[in-house]
């Protein structure tokens, strides 16, 4: 079809048509740039509105790609340090929940590698639950972090990180859980519970740890011995 395309416009240079055609080919390949060259090379000497208005398309499609390039590259620089401040107000962004979210599932790779057989890279799997970590035959595997936030902004947030085998955490890890309730007279409290130690197929096990928090001060902690989840 571009072969047919580009014989039109040697034949016809002042028709809008094949440029245009041409153009949509390309936008559906998402080879915006080339889009956006054929339908320059046509305004620069012709007149279309039809041409204008592809162009001004165009131009937008890449002004999405590059806004979402820099938010995943954000996000998956804030995953890596779980920086959940920087994750929530990405998450929370109209631009992740209207144009990202809706590509879940939707796999990430600086690198740009997109074979998960043996990866490092970020999984979006919906707009609430999202992975950044190692894959192993399209599984987590290695060390990752698993956020989750919940629909309802005052339940708060979770998160995994750690060790993870056959697409569960499996070794040491810790878990961070945020969520806000009201007191008695109405105010919002912040409370973090963080729990480290070692999990077994997402159980906990062995020797664990678990540390209270209100509004970021620490309230307590306790030391305690589980069984494959049971304490």
């Amino acid at each position: 079809a571009m072969n047919n395309y580009a014989e039109a416009i040697k034949l016809m240079p002042q028709v809008d048509t094949a440029y245009n055609q041409m153009a949509e080919l390309y936008i559906t390949m998402e080879e915006y740039e080339s889009a956006r060259a054929v339908l320059r090379n046509y305004l620069r000497s012709y007149k279309s509105q039809t041409a204008q208005e592809l162009l001004d398309k165009t131009n937008e499609l890449i002004r999405q790609k590059e806004e979402k390039e820099r938010i995943l590259n954000e996000l998956y620089i804030a995953l890596n340090v779980a920086d959940t401040e920087t994750i929530m107000r990405i998450m929370t962004d109209d631009f992740f929940i209207n144009v990202i979210a809706p590509m879940a599932p939707y796999y990430f790779s600086p690198s740009g590698d997109v074979k998960l057989t043996m990866a490092y890279g970020m999984m979006i799997y919906d707009k609430n639950n999202i992975y950044a970590g190692g894959f192993k035959d399209e599984m987590k595997e290695g060390i990752g972090i698993q956020f989750i936030m919940n629909p309802d902004k005052e339940s708060g947030w979770y998160y995994y990180q750690g060790e993870w085998n056959y697409n569960m955490p499996n070794g040491m890890g810790k878990t961070v859980e945020e969520k806000y309730i009201r007191d008695n007279e109405g105010n919002l409290i912040k409370q973090t519970i963080k729990t480290s130690g070692m999990f077994i197929y997402g159980l906990e096990d062995g020797q664990m740890q678990k540390e209270f928090y209100e509004n970021d001060e620490e309230k307590g902690y306790v030391n305690y011995t589980v069984d494959e989840g049971i304490p």
